[in-house]
């Protein structure tokens, strides 16, 4: 249906048509495009979640660490937010899926770029910790808090405080990252801490 739409649209623009029309045909494209780019989005979101790879790895967190610092640095050295990484954590090795557990953690940066500060003073910060059983790594952002309705929903599939939905926000990242976490026996946590900004925690069994 797509594809027929578009070629539909293609054929009104070869010929003479108002500028009204080519208006109507300018919006017509840009939601089309933009209902593509979220069909997308859940293709790969469903193939990603309904993957039965192994989550039974054994994997070292310090080699994890820094295979993934790289793609941190380059998604928030384009976005000239500051980056500090603090690794707390006393364990030498934990079970996951490498794959997913980065694709997940990405998405969480993704994130928080998105609600840094609008000034010259973006951050973010990643803490890994030991939470009993669990591998917490958060990542804090230096902007708004959640909101409230954000707090409560924030991890469901679709949610996005983006409620002209006109952007590029549909809503699957954090959900994504939230189906991860369950996958390696966690959860995903969103929180406003005391200190200001907003924080995101992927917990993995160790």
């Amino acid at each position: 249906p797509l594809t027929v739409l578009k070629g539909n649209i293609e054929l009104l623009e070869s010929t003479d048509v108002s500028q009204q029309q080519q208006e109507f045909l300018f919006s017509m494209k840009k939601s089309l495009n933009t209902f593509d780019r979220y069909f997308n989005s859940m293709i790969d979101y469903s193939k990603l979640i309904n993957d039965d790879s192994n989550y039974q790895n054994k994997l070292n967190l310090k080699k994890f660490i820094e295979n993934i610092v790289p793609d941190i640095d380059g998604i928030l050295k384009k976005n000239s937010i500051e980056f500090t990484l603090n690794n707390n954590s006393s364990k030498k090795d934990f079970i996951g899926n490498d794959l997913a557990l980065s694709r997940a953690i990405i998405n969480i940066i993704i994130n928080a770029t998105q609600h840094t500060r609008n000034d010259q003073h973006k951050r973010v910060i990643m803490n890994i910790n030991d939470d009993n059983e669990l591998l917490k790594i958060s990542i804090w952002n230096n902007g708004k808090p959640f909101s409230n309705s954000a707090y409560k929903k924030g991890t469901k599939l679709f949610y996005t405080s983006d409620t002209s939905r006109s952007g590029e926000h549909y809503g699957l990242g954090l959900a994504f990252s939230n189906a991860i976490a369950i996958k390696h026996g966690g959860q995903l946590v969103i929180d406003n801490p005391l200190t200001g900004g907003a924080t995101v925690s992927i917990l993995i069994r160790n």
